[in-house]
């Protein structure tokens, strides 16, 4: 089946660029969040800013392994719009998105006991560890919603289109950004505030993202199955080997922590502000990336073997 995809016919420089270019202002936008929490929980002094850096590091582990349906999504949804299979289409986001809430729902209720073990095996001093629960909490329990998000992201990215999901994500990332000061001076939560606004953001941007791309019937009800185990192994084949490389990587910081708290939460705050810094340029790479993914995934779906050497 042909595909009236643009994206298949376009200069390849062109196109990588076309793709690359909105996902890495959203990768920008989405450490924006950690750096608007972290500016206004700095506020509430280096103990909290030190818990959130500790915190940070953990909650990328918990998202690296929720990774695994959104980059297997990512992948299968391009292949299958770049061969034309729309129902093959549709089933992977659909299954996609019910088997992330299943694998975040299983990652929280894994994490929660551990927060406390994970953190004090970081060698963190006793109230740097409760506010950094206090931060990890909500997160963890709003964990599925942030698997809807991504997941419909990798939808969306999957048939080229990234600028939608930035479009979404500069609006909520406005709402996280009103709601977090209120929540954590007003309300009196503190470093809770910021998690507890991250999430109501997150469900917000879950509404906008499942009207859109019903709208644009890129997803429509599945009857008869919950689940289909053949595109659940698909999805897990392609996404789990890289989840599995974030998830070293996230461990790294763990003993870097472990090692730097032995001189004092001051050390600690100072080495998330670094990480967030380092970030910028992280966004850069991932952009690429995700470009490659989505291009070399429809035209391998379109069987253009010519234009997949040339975008790589």
């Amino acid at each position: 089946m042909k595909t009236d995809n643009k994206l298949l016919e376009e200069n390849v420089a062109k196109t990588v660029y076309i793709v690359a270019a909105p996902t890495m202002i959203h990768m920008f936008l989405e450490t924006s969040y950690h750096i608007i929490d972290a500016i206004w929980i700095g506020m509430l002094g280096s103990v909290a800013l030190a818990a959130v850096a500790s915190a940070s590091f953990l909650l990328w582990l918990i998202f690296s392994c929720c990774s695994m349906v959104e980059i297997g999504v990512n992948s299968l949804v391009a292949r299958y719009f770049g061969a034309g299979e729309k129902e093959l289409q549709n089933e992977v986001s659909i299954f996609g998105i019910r088997f992330g809430i299943i694998v975040a729902t299983i990652i929280s209720l894994i994490f929660l006991p551990l927060l406390e073990p994970i953190l004090n095996s970081m060698g963190l001093e006793p109230d740097v560890i409760y506010n950094g629960e206090c931060f990890l909490i909500p997160i963890l329990v709003g964990l599925p919603i942030f698997a809807i998000t991504i997941t419909c992201y990798a939808i969306f990215r999957g048939v080229g289109d990234t600028k939608t999901p930035l479009k979404i994500l500069f609006f909520t990332l406005m709402i996280n950004g009103l709601l977090a000061p209120i929540l954590i001076f007003t309300a009196n939560l503190g470093v809770s505030g910021g998690a507890i606004a991250t999430v109501i953001a997150q469900s917000i941007a879950i509404a906008l993202n499942i009207t859109i791309l019903k709208k644009r019937n890129l997803i429509k009800k599945v009857d008869n199955v919950f689940l289909k185990p053949e595109i659940i192994k698909q999805i897990a084949k392609i996404g789990f080997p890289i989840s599995v490389n974030s998830v070293i990587f996230c461990i790294v910081y763990l003993f870097l922590t472990k090692t730097i708290s032995q001189f004092g939460t001051a050390p600690i705050a100072a080495l998330g502000i670094g990480h967030r810094v380092e970030s910028f340029a992280y966004c850069v790479s991932v952009g690429f990336s995700i470009a490659a993914t989505t291009l070399v995934g429809q035209s391998l779906g379109a069987k253009n073997t010519v234009r997949i050497r040339e975008i790589a």
